[in-house]
Order: C-alpha cells, then sequence, then structure tokens
C-alpha cells in the first residue's frame, strides 16, 4: 500500500519538530552540554545559561550555572545551600521534597520547593533544582514554572537536566 505523499511529509515534519537539539556552551574553564527541549530557546546572560519555551509569556525556564567551589563533602554543601543559603534568599520558601540522583555519571542532589516572587508575594514558583560537584565546580541546574503549568514541563525539563554533560578544557 502506498502512502500519500503529504502524509509522508507530515510525518517527518512532525518528527523534526519534536526533534530535540544538543546545545553546546563553551566558557574559559568550561564545556558543557545538553538535550534542548523542542520549541525551547536558550540565552546567555555570562552568568547564567537559560533555557525557556520560545513563547514570549512563557512561564517556566531551566538556568545553569556553575562556581568554582571544591567542596570535601558535597552532601554537607547541599544541605547547607537547603536548609541556610535558599531560605534567606527566598519568601516563603517551603520544600516539597529531595533526594539524590545521578548526572553526568556523578553523585547530584536535588530539592524541589515553591516560593514566593519578593517584589509582589502573589507570585509564586514550584523550582527543582539539582546540584552536583564535578571539575571542582559546582553545578546548579534548576527548573522554575509558575505552579499551573510545573508538573507539565517537568518531564522535559528534567530530560534536559539528565543529559547535561560537562569537561574540563
Amino acid at each position: 500500500m502506498k502512502l500519500p505523499l503529504t502524509f509522508l511529509f507530515a510525518i517527518l515534519l512532525f518528527q523534526s519538530l519534536n526533534a530535540q537539539e544538543r546545545i553546546t556552551v563553551e566558557d574559559p574553564e568550561i564545556r558543557f552540554s545538553y538535550e534542548l527541549p523542542a520549541g525551547w530557546v536558550t540565552k546567555d546572560d555570562g552568568y547564567y545559561h537559560i533555557a525557556s519555551p520560545i513563547a514570549e509569556e512563557a512561564a517556566e525556564h531551566i538556568s545553569i550555572t556553575y562556581f568554582s567551589q571544591a567542596v570535601p563533602d558535597f552532601k554537607d554543601f547541599f544541605e547547607g545551600f537547603v536548609e541556610i543559603q535558599l531560605p534567606s534568599q527566598l519568601t516563603n520558601y517551603q520544600i516539597r521534597g529531595q533526594g539524590k540522583s545521578r548526572i553526568d555519571g556523578e553523585e547530584a542532589y536535588w530539592v524541589s520547593y515553591t516560593h514566593s516572587n519578593s517584589e509582589n508575594p502573589k507570585v509564586n514558583y514550584a523550582c527543582i533544582q539539582y546540584l552536583y560537584p564535578k571539575f571542582g565546580q559546582a553545578f546548579y541546574l534548576t527548573y522554575t514554572a509558575a505552579p499551573a503549568i510545573y508538573a507539565d514541563g517537568l518531564a522535559a525539563a528534567q530530560s534536559a537536566i539528565w543529559s547535561f554533560q560537562a569537561e574540563a578544557k
């Protein structure tokens, strides 16, 4: 049975629209890459690398940053981050869960939390943040979204985060 040419074209177009692109970012000391979710774009302000849906009004994004932090006990570092640093920086901070995972072959710690916008407490965010050490750096990979769409975007965001790979230059 022959398929109509327009049907085959539609299948190819759908596959290309849903294809993820591997993004590579070059910094002076580190090169990192990850799979960008289909329909998302990136920007880099020199401090954060951010991926978000194409829509201008997108209420979700992934931010990636890293710091030179050789930490002898990363678990203790993570616990201080969760218990001291985040509460001191965020308004109405509430932990939803935390645990361990693996990113780029390394043990990673994650925390899921909610918080409010400090300038407008009626604006809330839901986040999951992964931290892991590699090459004397602490990598911070965070998915942030409006609570109403958090669950819908979480799988795509985690897929991007779990595809993250870093290498020293």
